[in-house]
């Protein structure tokens, strides 16, 4: 078991930024109902990393469009007319990639992001879970 279970109670970006902490949130995450705001997160994350008009469209299709993800008007509609500006400049100017600016959806990562600190997270902490690893943790660091 990772030692930085028990750390991942510190701090919400110690738990997923740890590959195994990831992973075990984002399987309580399915459990409870709530994997697709950690999937728009990743999704806006892979985004920002190499962003194109594709991978912009794409998240707003399979996220937004869908309602799968619990957006504010504002962010919704700041989305829509950023995607829709992006579509008329492609059109107009002919080009195979319109330049994207990596933190067009910053504000819609953020919202996300707190929505999983300050409700998924809390009660990531409380489940069972959560418990038995550090539990395990607990117990294999007694052994040593």
């Amino acid at each position: 078991m990772s030692k930085n279970t028990i750390s991942w109670a510190t701090n919400f970006d110690n738990l997923i930024n740890c590959p195994l902490g990831l992973t075990i949130f984002s399987k309580y995450l399915k459990e409870i109902y709530a994997h697709e705001n950690m999937d728009f997160y990743q999704n806006i994350l892979a985004f920002e990393k190499l962003p194109s008009l594709k991978k912009f469209c794409s998240i707003y299709n399979e996220f937004v469009l869908e309602s799968l993800i619990n957006l504010d008007s504002n962010l919704v509609k700041d989305f829509r007319e950023k995607k829709e500006k992006l579509e008329i400049e492609q059109n107009e100017e002919n080009y195979d990639q319109i330049l994207i600016d990596k933190d067009s959806l910053s504000g819609q990562k953020d919202h996300v992001y707190k929505l999983m600190k300050s409700d998924c997270y809390p009660r990531f902490l409380k489940s069972e879970r959560y418990r038995v690893l550090v539990g395990k943790e607990n117990s294999d660091n007694t052994k040593d």
